[in-house]
């Protein structure tokens, strides 16, 4: 099991990482825990910060999943993933010129994104329409 590999080799990111996303998937708080101690083994992996925001936004914590996308994307700022879940949560809160941003940013990250392109259209359709 995940938790034996752990125990054996406390060290063992993919292990760490594996229980984060069990504890996640069962919406229990002790998937955080997992998934700090997973970044403080490997700080060059950003996916444990990841994980974090995104379960806080599943649970409807905006601010810190916001908080949290935004650390990710301090420590890589090519993890697109960050940007264009950052971006949504701003389209939900009407920030759409900063939602728009993120997609802008995700273009040049990744410029075969549609969905970023298609996201990006979509704020500045949302913000013609408020100025009719």
């Amino acid at each position: 099991s995940f938790q034996t590999a752990v125990q054996v080799q406390p060290n063992y990111t993919e292990a760490i990482e594996q229980l984060g996303l069990l504890y996640a998937a069962q919406k229990n708080d002790l998937c955080i825990k997992y998934f700090q101690n997973c970044f403080k083994i490997d700080s060059t992996n950003v996916f444990p910060l990841f994980a974090i925001a995104t379960y806080y936004q599943a649970q409807g914590a905006i601010p810190k999943a916001k908080e949290y996308y935004q650390q990710c994307i301090f420590k890589d700022n090519q993890y697109s993933k960050a940007y264009f879940n950052l971006g949504w949560l701003l389209m939900q809160e009407d920030s759409l010129e900063k939602a728009s941003r993120q997609f802008d940013i995700i273009t040049m990250v990744e410029p075969t994104n549609a969905e970023a392109y298609y996201n990006r259209g979509l704020c500045k359709e949302i913000q013609t329409f408020i100025k009719k």
